[in-house]
């Protein structure tokens, strides 16, 4: 009975471990999602004389997904309007930047929780923008944002590659006739609010905590339309922090890279379950051994009742006989 409830007991243990790492193997290969997150504004669309403020909301939506944290970053033509204030939400637990540079027509706001116990789920008030109208015209405000890239906008999770957003929305702006005279003196050229040295994106932050570096193409560009050319500039916030690159030799897998640490901890990881497993099929076979040679035995111990019990029969029939000729012949 002892024997029967270790067994028992380890037999769960080995089922859980196994589904930890089958849901481990998954998160880590899977690359899409049923379902992908959204950015969008709130309003849609806006009227806002030169010279006048107006405020916008930025809206994330997860799908039902818990995610880490979150990237926004908004391109818009400076010779239009400007930003003069990026505030933060409240839906995560800390907004490592809050930044906009007016001179280059970008804007960008991040958000993190404080463990990836407390992921964020749900559709909600990311931050808020002032945008002021400079000159009249139609313009837009737009999510840099291309599918597969986690140096642009993204919505961050631990598994594939890391970013799961799908669709953005973009704001329109009318900016009407207006005098910006008295007002143009006030508007910041950026402002930048940003807690932490590293420029590391939120996207390689997230991996780099789980062993894993994405490779960045040796070469980027800007790919604000309305950014004057001199600013052109290649784009410092996919350079990976010199943390990160000296922080061990990672192992090159094309895509991305893996700490030697987290290979070797995924390994011993997988070996263990494949240990367990194996001990959890001897136990059966062991188990099934003694369950065939208990019911063998009862089987044996049976045929030898009922043999024995055919010779007594077989003995109490010659005595009955024997008495009958007795009686027969006396």
């Amino acid at each position: 009975m002892a024997i029967y409830k270790k067994y028992k007991k380890l037999n769960k243990f080995v089922s859980v471990c196994a589904v930890f790492l089958l849901y481990f193997l998954i998160a880590f290969t899977k690359d899409t999602h049923a379902s992908g997150a959204a950015f969008s504004f709130n309003p849609e669309g806006v009227d806002v004389s030169a010279g006048q403020t107006v405020t916008v909301d930025v809206i994330i939506d997860t799908a039902g997904i818990g995610v880490v944290g979150a990237d926004a970053v908004i391109i818009y033509d400076p010779r239009l309007v400007a930003i003069t204030k990026v505030d933060p939400g409240k839906i995560f637990a800390d907004y490592p930047l809050a930044a906009f540079d007016n001179s280059a027509g970008k804007a960008q706001l991040s958000g993190i929780v404080s463990s990836v116990n407390d992921l964020y789920s749900g559709k909600g008030t990311f931050g808020s923008l002032t945008i002021q109208g400079i000159s009249e015209g139609n313009t837009e405000l737009d999510f840099s944002f291309v599918p597969g890239s986690t140096t642009d906008s993204n919505v961050a999770v631990t598994s594939g590659n890391g970013d799961i957003l799908s669709s953005v929305s973009n704001l329109q702006v009318l900016v009407t006739q207006g005098s910006l005279q008295d007002v143009k003196p006030t508007i910041p050229h950026s402002s930048s609010e940003t807690k932490e040295s590293s420029s590391t994106s939120l996207i390689e932050a997230v991996l780099t905590k789980l062993g894993i570096k994405l490779n960045e193409p040796k070469e980027t560009v800007d790919l604000n339309p309305y950014a004057p050319i001199p600013s052109q500039n290649p784009n410092t916030s996919t350079a990976v922090s010199s943390e990160v690159v000296n922080s061990g030799n990672y192992i090159d897998f094309g895509r991305f890279s893996v700490n030697p640490l987290t290979i070797f901890t995924l390994g011993a990881l997988a070996i263990l379950i494949l240990v367990l497993v194996l001990i959890r099929w001897v136990l059966n076979k062991r188990r099934k051994t003694k369950e065939d040679g208990a019911a063998t035995l009862q089987e044996t111990q049976l045929k030898s009742n009922a043999a024995n019990q055919n010779t007594l029969e077989s003995g109490n029939m010659v005595t009955y006989t024997q008495k009958e000729n007795q009686k027969k012949y006396s």
